[in-house]
């Protein structure tokens, strides 16, 4: 595993190409409010914010401050026709004030097809200043080219990118106030 999820991608698929994904029962939560969870991850030296969205989606932001590392994790019900291992291209939109403030375009994408055919889809690493917009932004879209993948409201988002920042930087034994880690 690439990196800690809230959602544990699991080593006992029901056949090669299926994972079990399950809250991760053994993890401490760090910090809750209204649909947004932290779990701290020390023995990878990072933290997971994880949303709930009123449409069945999960979303997952992995951070690890140490290696300065990136990750999104999405879940969709409908996208049945991908498979297993297949990387997607998608594009990250956040929203401001009704307004598009921030596209993340061509955005890979790995496919896990976890339990029931649900889809969860992990980006490739992203740049720290996705934490900025997923902070600043009302609302976060993901798309292909013709149709909305997942979306969210970021109603509470800065402070739980902030608390996602701390948790990350104490699980990598930082300092959150270090000057060469700005």
């Amino acid at each position: 595993m690439l990196f800690a999820m809230a959602l544990a991608l699991l080593a006992q698929p029901t056949d090669e190409n299926d994972v079990d994904i399950r809250i991760d029962n053994d993890r401490t939560l760090e910090w809750s409010s209204g649909p947004w969870r932290i779990f701290p991850y020390p023995e990878e030296q990072s933290c997971d914010l994880g949303y709930s969205a009123p449409n069945d989606e999960y979303w997952t932001v992995a951070y690890s401050a140490r290696v300065k590392a990136v990750r999104l994790l999405i879940t969709n019900k409908k996208a049945t026709s991908v498979e297993a291992g297949r990387d997607v291209r998608l594009t990250i939109l956040f929203l401001r004030n009704s307004k598009l403030s921030a596209e993340w375009p061509n955005t890979t994408f790995e496919t896990h097809v976890v339990r029931g055919g649900e889809r969860a889809f992990v980006s490739e690493p992203l740049a720290l200043e996705f934490l900025d917009e997923f902070a600043k932004a009302d609302f976060v879209g993901v798309m292909t080219d013709k149709a909305a993948v997942a979306g969210a409201s970021l109603s509470g988002s800065a402070e739980a990118i902030g608390r996602l920042r701390n948790c990350a930087f104490t699980a990598a034994g930082l300092n959150a106030d270090d000057p060469f880690l700005k």
